[in-house]
């Protein structure tokens, strides 16, 4: 990068014009080196509004020497030893367009996931297979209101709730396939 500031986005985020303007104004008056920005989440066509998909923020914008990303293959964060601010418009986050585009990323995400788990020697037992869905679940369409979403919010429960058997399904058998080859 030959600018002092970076912005990262992925391909399927979009900055709001409000956004914009509001990066311009940070990236010349601002008070911090670092910022988190608030996330949309739209799924399946639909703006997500509970559930535990939006609401979050991430850091995306900083000056290049501020910090850097961690390595990890799946939920990476910026590791920074400055005091992070906050910018108030969002990033809309269009995270699956449809179910068969969810359904066709579902595979490598819970390997990733697996693959994650099994480097820190996390463990695959009956609560984590089953269990630990079923509270996902409940988690995400009663306690975080998923429920008033319709549809997508009860697809995007339950999906996250198979997701999480799934990703301790594959993390067994890795485990089971370790034990074997030693």
């Amino acid at each position: 990068c030959t600018k002092d500031w970076i912005l990262l986005i992925d391909a399927d985020e979009v900055i709001t014009p409000e956004l914009a303007k509001e990066i311009k104004e940070v990236m010349e008056h601002g008070d911090y080196y670092v910022y988190e920005i608030p996330f949309n989440s739209v799924c399946f066509g639909k703006r997500i509004r509970f559930g535990g998909w939006s609401g979050s923020s991430r850091v995306r914008l900083f000056k290049k020497t501020s910090g850097h990303y961690s390595l990890d293959a799946v939920h990476e964060q910026f590791l920074t030893g400055d005091e992070i601010g906050k910018l108030h418009h969002r990033i809309d986050h269009y995270t699956y367009e449809d179910y068969y585009d969810y359904l066709h990323k579902f595979n490598r995400y819970t390997s990733e996931g697996a693959i994650v788990a099994f480097n820190k020697n996390k463990s695959a037992g009956l609560f984590n297979i089953v269990l630990n869905p079923i509270f996902k679940f409940l988690r995400m369409y009663i306690f975080r209101f998923g429920f008033l979403d319709g549809v997508e919010g009860l697809a995007l429960s339950t999906f996250s709730a198979l997701y999480t058997s799934v990703k301790y399904l594959k993390l067994r058998e890795m485990k089971r396939k370790n034990d074997t080859n030693c």
